[in-house]
C-alpha cells in the first residue's frame, strides 16, 4: 500500500477538503477489461482517472470507489502524484522482478499466474493468428481490448516457470488473461506482438531485457487508446 498526501486535494460540497489517499490495490487483467467496458474510457483523461478509481482504496473521508468527477476535479499536480504512486506500488508488487524478453517467442513476466501456489512466469507464443482467429471472436461479440487480448492468448502455446518443472498448455482464454496483474497483462501484448512481427524482419538474436519493464497508469490498453 502507498500513502500519500496531496498538495491541493478535493474539497467538498460540505467544504471539507480531503488530502490523504491509500493506494493499495494493484489492478488485474478483469480490472483493465471492466474499464475498457466502461463508454466513459473512449476519453484518454477519464481511462485514466477510472484506472486510479479502482486503485484507491481511501481518499479522506470519501466513500469508495472515488467517483470520477472528485478525480477529474483533482489539481494536475496531485493526478501527477497519484500516478507515480500507482506505479510504485505496482513495481514493489514485484519484487523486483521485471518483464524480460528471453526469444521472439519468449517473455518472462514480472509477477506471472499464481495457480494454488504454482507460478508460471514465462510465457511462450508458437500460433500465428489468422483471420479465423478474428472471426472467432468477433462471433463472441468481442471488441477493443476483449478483443485485443482474446487474440493475444491464442498466441500463446504455454505458460511456464522460470523455476520449476510446471507448464500450462495455450490457448488461454479471456477469464484466465483476467487473473494476470495489469503490468503482466502488457507484458503479454509486448510479447504477443513481438512474436507477431518477428517473421517480418532478419532472424537475430533478441536482446534479453528489451522493453518496457512497467505500466503506466496513463497508459492506454492496446487498442482504441494505444
Amino acid at each position: 500500500m502507498k500513502s500519500i498526501v496531496l498538495v491541493v486535494g478535493y474539497t467538498d460540497k460540505q467544504n471539507v477538503t480531503h488530502r490523504d489517499v491509500e493506494i493499495g490495490k494493484r489492478l488485474r487483467g478483469a480490472d483493465v477489461f471492466a474499464i475498457d467496458d466502461d463508454p466513459q474510457s473512449a476519453l484518454p483523461a477519464n481511462y485514466q482517472s477510472l484506472i486510479l478509481s479502482r486503485a484507491i482504496t481511501k481518499f479522506g473521508l470519501l466513500r469508495m470507489p472515488v467517483p470520477l468527477s472528485v478525480l477529474l476535479a483533482l489539481d494536475s499536480i496531485d493526478r501527477d502524484d497519484l500516478i507515480e504512486a500507482c506505479n510504485a506500488l505496482d513495481a514493489e508488487g514485484s519484487d523486483g522482478r521485471k518483464f524480460e524478453v528471453l526469444a521472439d517467442n519468449k517473455v518472462r513476466l514480472a509477477n506471472g499466474l499464481d495457480l494454488d501456489g504454482v507460478v508460471y512466469d514465462v510465457a511462450e507464443f508458437g500460433h500465428r493468428i489468422t483471420g479465423y482467429d478474428y472471426v472467432a471472436a468477433e462471433k463472441e461479440g468481442l471488441a477493443d481490448a476483449r478483443k485485443a487480448f482474446f487474440l493475444i492468448g491464442r498466441q500463446i502455446v504455454r505458460l511456464s516457470q522460470s523455476d520449476g518443472q510446471a507448464v500450462l498448455d495455450g490457448p488461454f482464454d479471456l477469464d484466465t488473461l483476467e487473473r494476470f496483474y495489469a503490468r503482466d497483462l502488457y507484458a503479454l501484448r509486448q510479447g504477443a506482438e513481438l512474436f507477431r512481427q518477428s517473421f517480418r524482419r532478419p532472424r537475430k538474436a533478441v536482446q534479453a531485457g528489451a522493453g518496457s519493464d512497467s505500466v503506466r497508469a496513463d497508459e492506454g490498453d492496446g487498442s482504441k487508446r494505444s
